[in-house]
């Protein structure tokens, strides 16, 4: 799910609002499970778009990466995240 929304963003596609409304539905339910790199790729792609999820969103997001902040590494180069270049 996180790795749609990158991808979506590294081509520079913006899905339809009613795409994104299930998929902020569907992230959010998925935010606890997700491991860090799916995290940052979501709010990496969310920033790309300028999504605005709204505060319950963001506090879930929030909540989830403190949770696994020490599993949170440094990623160089070639990802297509924030620090790639695309």
């Amino acid at each position: 799910m996180a790795n749609t929304l990158w991808a979506l963003a590294v081509l520079g596609a913006r899905p339809p609002q009613p795409w994104l409304a299930a998929w902020l539905r569907a992230a959010a339910a998925a935010l606890p499970a997700a491991d860090p790199q799916h995290l940052s790729n979501m709010l990496w792609a969310m920033a790309r778009f300028r999504i605005q999820p709204g505060a319950a969103w963001i506090a879930a997001a929030l909540q989830a990466a403190a949770r696994k902040a020490p599993a949170f590494t440094p990623q160089v180069g070639g990802g297509g995240g924030a620090g790639a270049a695309v």
